[in-house]
């Protein structure tokens, strides 16, 4: 059941996270990356750190995690961070 209030954005795969206020969330990342953005190859498409941070932002306030960790392995990966 998706809870359509949940979505944070408009995924392109159709996927949406189903989490509440109880979820310990574990994001992975791999791939390329630069300063402040990181590089989704296969997909030729960008996460720049204003975007992230705007949408772990708007998951909080919609109580979705109890928890969220990032684990990233690109270049400058730390830059994603710099201004939390």
């Amino acid at each position: 059941m998706h809870n359509k209030d949940k979505i944070v954005g408009k995924p392109k795969n159709g996927r949406v996270l189903e989490s509440n206020e109880n979820s310990n969330i574990l994001v992975y990342m791999t791939g390329k990356g630069d300063e402040s953005y990181f590089e989704f190859p296969l997909e030729d498409d960008e996460l720049w750190a204003e975007t992230l941070a705007d949408i772990v932002i708007r998951m909080h306030d919609k109580k979705m995690y109890k928890s969220i960790v990032f684990y990233v392995d690109s270049q400058e990966s730390g830059s994603l961070f710099d201004n939390w």
